[in-house]
């Protein structure tokens, strides 16, 4: 039993020693991706002052304050208060995977005093009995002898890595003695001193003489470590990443290091440890212009030495220089494709109002946007203002060329830019114009035309003036525009030479460009059937108009296949059709230059709110989400997993979107599913795939009993979420969409998005 208790005493020495450990950095999370906050500790204490916790899975150690104080780090799951001490956990996280825990609510020790009991009322006397004659006195027993006493152990020892002795109590000890380097003993007033580089430590034990008696001295000495490791050297912070907010630190690894902790904008006391020289930070919860870093090599860890000599260790290295990391502003710098990309990631939609200079190289272009590419990426100009270099946009006129833009930024790129041509001297401005005119399908060689076309009047700079041989079959006006008279039904076909002159600024270029156009003569057009319409939430029918159409034919027909209706009209109509329904329609020409078109069908047969949409389902289902109190940064890995990574679904961005619920007052709490919006905003997920969809079904609940939530897809009616349970809301397409997006109405639960793919 003795060696029990003194076990146990030993085992509650290491417990308090072992409480100052991984105190500057364990308490952090990192920074470097998706983090999942560990569960808290559960804390009970006994009767006889054993603060106990739970263990918290996936933990790597733990840290307690006793009363408020000093943070402390710990591998086990109990410690020893006193009387009137007060004690409150966490988990500590390994700051890749698993961030620390909250603390825990402080449970208290206190000694339980018993009352004091009340002292009875004595009986009154009574009268004493008559004395008897006293018994014979009897022969005295020999005493017991008494038992030897007890010489007391030597006291177990240990230095820490900064000098602190300390020594494990000994069962039946009423003191302690020590001698510091052979000196005068002293007697000690507490289980602890310390010590000294090279510094020698004899302890014993003192008995009371009488049961216990002084016991034989145990000794330490104490190498301190010799040597600190260097501090970690060019450290960079730029903008790397995928996710919002996120800023790359980088810094040469030191040789032997275990890991680092980081400190930003100087603050120390909150420093991150790491354990590689690589780390993502997220500064998108806190805004601001300007940040700081600087990082340390963390010492080679805080194992005890039994022998006290730490002299192969390595302590700690300072701080390195501290570096500078800008938020990107629309300043003066000019940004390559690969480099504002970047940039748009790291605002993650919240974009500032600055405008930024981009430069690259334009893959093609269409009448009002730009698309530049660089290592295979894409960014672009959207209704971009060229009037300065170009005049007019016309479709791949920039193919190739290198331009600048400047404009506000977007997600795609720049919105309502500026664009200016690299280009050095005139001659390349008119080599890059009659070029372009050359090439044009319009101004080909015997390039037939039977209608007016756009002529560009002004290319990279270049004012280009127009003039026609035959004024009676092709005009151009003062803005460049021609316009095509066709020679009648049965006439012969006409040939027209176009011509043009360039003017670079003030210098008017010898070369005149020409081109032979051929104008046929009308001929006989079959008209193209109309396209019909049908509102998936109204059944209200129409169809588009058919150029050159003199008027309609339209008839309807019943579900059972019996006509309807047959009528006539000028200009396309809408009809409202009932349930299975079949509208058929023809353009109608002039019976001379116009035949009349084939007839265009289709049916309204279902539902929107009830019947499934056409097409192939493609299941997303959220059911292995675990909760977490984070906005979700970066959703692709989670609707990969959810639809078992389709080769259909090509991407996905949301706003607000979170894993399951925290919060114990919603309806449902805990994992399962996703919640999409806030109690103040909105929630947003959109869709991409390969192929186009018919329509979306979307399993969800509302945020609580009461709610009156609601969801919308593609701009659609507003559908209010099921309450009581889960419920499936339907929403059918009336044009098939490369694209499906979800907004909510405050906060939704969602279980399973299901869309169709066109077949």
């Amino acid at each position: 039993m003795k060696k029990r208790n003194l076990f146990t005493l030993l085992l509650c020495i290491m417990l308090a020693l072992c409480t100052g450990l991984f105190a500057a950095c364990g308490g952090c999370n990192s920074c470097g991706g998706e983090i999942t906050a560990l569960t808290v500790p559960e804390v009970t204490v006994d009767g006889g002052g054993t603060a106990r916790w739970s263990t918290v899975e996936n933990a790597s150690g733990y840290a307690f304050k006793i009363d408020g104080g000093e943070e402390k780090s710990t591998s086990f799951t109990s410690v020893i208060l006193s009387d009137g001490q007060s004690v409150s956990v966490k988990a500590v996280g390994d700051g890749k995977l698993y961030g620390d825990s909250d603390w825990s609510v402080p449970v208290k020790y206190t000694v339980e005093v018993k009352p004091p009991v009340e002292p009875e009322e004595p009986d009154k006397p009574t009268d004493p009995d008559q004395p008897t004659d006293p018994d014979k006195p009897t022969e005295p027993e020999e005493p017991d002898k008494p038992a030897e006493p007890v010489v007391l152990g030597a006291p177990a020892l240990t230095v820490l890595r900064d000098g602190s002795a300390s020594w494990a109590a000994v069962t039946g000890a009423s003191g302690y003695a020590y001698k510091l380097n052979g000196g005068e003993e002293v007697t000690a007033s507490e289980r602890k001193l310390t010590l000294s580089d090279g510094d020698t430590v004899a302890v014993r034990a003192i008995g009371d003489g009488e049961k216990y008696l002084d016991g034989p001295a145990a000794s330490i000495t104490y190498t301190a470590p010799k040597n600190a490791f260097d501090a970690p050297v060019n450290l960079t912070a730029k903008i790397e990443g995928t996710n919002k907010g996120a800023v790359v630190l980088k810094w040469d690894a030191v040789l032997g290091a275990r890991g680092y902790a980081y400190a930003i904008n100087g603050d120390e006391a909150r420093a991150v440890k790491v354990y590689e020289d690589t780390v993502t930070v997220d500064l998108s919860a806190q805004p601001a212009a300007t940040w700081s870093f600087k990082v340390m090599t963390l010492d080679d860890g805080d194992r005890v030495a039994a022998d006290g000599n730490y002299g192969n260790r390595y302590n700690a290295s300072g701080y390195c220089d501290e570096v500078e990391f800008r938020v990107p502003r629309g300043d003066e710098k000019v940004y390559g494709v690969t480099e504002i990309m970047t940039v748009i990631n790291y605002f993650g939609g919240s974009f500032p109002t600055d405008e930024f200079c981009v430069r690259g190289t334009v893959e093609y272009n269409t009448a009002t946007d730009i698309i530049l590419t660089e290592q295979y990426k894409s960014f672009t100009l959207a209704d971009a203002d060229v009037s300065a270099d170009f005049g007019v946009l016309y479709e791949d006129m920039l193919a190739d060329c290198t331009v600048t833009a400047k404009g506000r930024l977007t997600a795609e790129g720049l919105a309502d830019c500026t664009v200016s041509l690299q280009l050095e001297t005139e001659a390349e401005r008119y080599a890059l114009a009659a070029a372009f005119l050359n090439g044009m399908e319009e101004l080909a060689e015997g390039a037939e035309h039977t209608k007016g076309f756009a002529l560009p009047v002004k290319l990279y700079g270049v004012s280009v003036t127009w003039f026609s041989d035959n004024e009676g079959l092709l005009s151009v006006g003062d803005d460049g525009a021609a316009t095509v008279t066709r020679p009648a039904i049965g006439e012969e076909d006409g040939v027209v030479i176009l011509s043009a002159i360039l003017t670079v600024g003030e210098d008017i270029y010898d070369d005149e460009l020409e081109f032979l156009l051929s104008v046929p003569a009308k001929t006989y057009v079959y008209l193209d059937a109309p396209k019909i319409s049908i509102n998936p939430n109204t059944g209200v029918a129409t169809w588009t108009a058919v150029e050159n159409a003199f008027s309609y034919n339209y008839e309807l027909e019943n579900e059972f296949g019996v006509p309807y209706a047959w009528e006539k009209c000028e200009t396309p109509l809408s009809i409202t059709l009932e349930k299975y329904y079949t509208l058929r329609v023809q353009a109608v020409g002039n019976g001379e230059e116009y035949i009349d078109s084939d007839w265009a069908e289709k049916t309204y047969n279902y539902h929107p709110e009830t019947t499934d949409p056409e097409g192939t389902p493609l299941v997303f289902n959220f059911s292995g989400a675990i909760r977490n109190a984070n906005e979700v940064v970066n959703p692709k890995p989670i609707f990969d997993k959810a639809c078992a990574s389709s080769s259909s679904f090509l991407s996905v961005s949301t706003s607000n979107l979170y894993l399951g619920c925290t919060v114990n007052t919603a309806a449902l709490f805990g994992d399962g599913f996703i919640r999409v919006g806030t109690a103040n905003q909105n929630g947003t997920i959109k869709l991409t795939f390969s192929s186009r969809v018919n329509g979306v079904k979307i399993k969800c609940r509302t945020w609580n009993k009461d709610g009156g939530d609601k969801v919308s897809v593609n701009g659609s009616a507003e559908q209010n979420a099921a309450k009581n349970d889960w419920g499936v809301l339907t929403f059918n397409f009336q044009h098939a969409a490369d694209a499906v997006e979800i907004v909510t109405n405050k906060r939704v639960f969602i279980l399973e998005i299901t869309v169709y793919l066109e077949n």
